[in-house]
């Protein structure tokens, strides 16, 4: 929206805002909360609706007790559409940005601000280096924005259709969730080749980063798609084994070579294998089944064929025992004879 900037007030209630801007040509909402941005609101809406929204610098606070020095000397003189809301719960507003506004002087009144200063347009060239910045301009911003997730697809509706510069790069510094201090970096600048410049500059950025992350996510979901596949059938395979039987035959046969590689007496090892013999008739779902393949199990992985080359003194362990245990003589005669075994 054009307004003839001759005609517009240069004395206006002042809206602090922290870590955003609000651009020229571009309509946005803000919420209002605090008293002293709630009154200079309501002084805009009870005479000709328009106000002055500069950001607060870095490093300030968010609360009421703000002064002038915390306020950005470079804002945008903004005009109401809307107001919603309460002043128990806070105002939503939608306003449009009109230009670019120079706060000569900062004052307060009646718990508000004012701000007097002057119309601060951008300065737009029409050269040739002008119209390639504004082209590129665009295509960046325009795959920039088809890469960020949850874009309205009006805004790529309206990117089509500019054909000036300030609202292209107002537009695109709006809605890229840049961070605050480019943001007002952007507001500032007069040169609008400089701006343009800069926006090239940090959406050929963005778009890289949107790039790789899009990668990144593509890949991972390509793994996760593999291994749930792979999962599944893996399922389906073991579903197929227990209705063919095949489970408890893989089951028995590493058994049975366990019970072998295990070198244990003769005599344990038919009593294993007689165990082994019942487990082939019966179903894995048998709670029996489950008590002899732990039995086998157990029996499969004892010492049996290792022993220790040292020998086992019982008096020198019965003085051990005696000189740091006093009493707990029933203790001491287990502990011996569990020795002598």
């Amino acid at each position: 929206m054009k307004v003839q900037q001759s005609n517009l007030p240069t004395d206006l209630p002042l809206i602090p805002v922290k870590n955003t801007v609000v651009f020229p040509t571009t309509s946005v909402f803000l919420l209002v909360g605090r008293n002293i941005s709630m009154d200079a609101m309501q002084v805009a809406q009870n005479n000709d609706k328009y106000v002055i929204v500069s950001s607060q610098k870095e490093n300030t606070e968010l609360g009421e007790n703000i002064t002038p020095d915390d306020i950005h000397l470079c804002g945008t003189l903004c005009k109401l559409r809307s107001v919603k809301g309460s002043e128990k719960a806070g105002y939503q507003v939608l306003l449009t940005g009109i230009t670019r506004f120079k706060l000569e002087q900062i004052y307060p009144k009646d718990g508000y601000f004012m701000a007097k200063g002057s119309h601060y347009p951008d300065v737009i060239d029409d050269s040739a280096k002008a119209e390639a910045l504004f082209n590129n301009l665009k295509i960046f911003t325009k795959e920039v924005m088809e890469l960020l997730p949850g874009t309205d697809e009006s805004i790529q509706g309206v990117l089509e259709q500019i054909k000036e510069q300030d609202e292209l790069v107002y537009l695109g510094a709006t809605y890229m969730n840049l961070e605050f201090p480019f943001m007002q970096k952007i507001l500032t600048l007069e040169s609008m080749e400089e701006k343009m410049q800069l926006m090239i500059e940090k959406l050929e950025r963005e778009r890289e980063v949107l790039l790789l992350e899009k990668d990144i996510k593509d890949k991972v979901g390509k793994r996760m798609t593999q291994a749930q596949r792979e999962a599944l059938l893996r399922e389906q395979l073991r579903a197929i084994k227990e209705e063919l039987g095949e489970v408890e035959q893989d089951t028995i046969s590493d058994l049975f070579k366990k019970l072998t590689e295990a070198r244990m007496p003769i005599e344990v090892f038919n009593i294993a294998e007689r165990e082994l013999n019942r487990l082939k008739k019966m179903h894995s779902a048998s709670s029996d089944y489950h008590v002899i393949s732990s039995y086998l199990e157990l029996i499969s992985e004892l010492p049996w064929a290792k022993s220790t080359e040292a020998e086992i003194d019982l008096a020198a362990s019965e003085k051990i025992l005696e000189a740091h245990h006093y009493g707990l003589e029933r203790i001491k005669k287990r502990i011996l004879e569990h020795l002598a075994v």
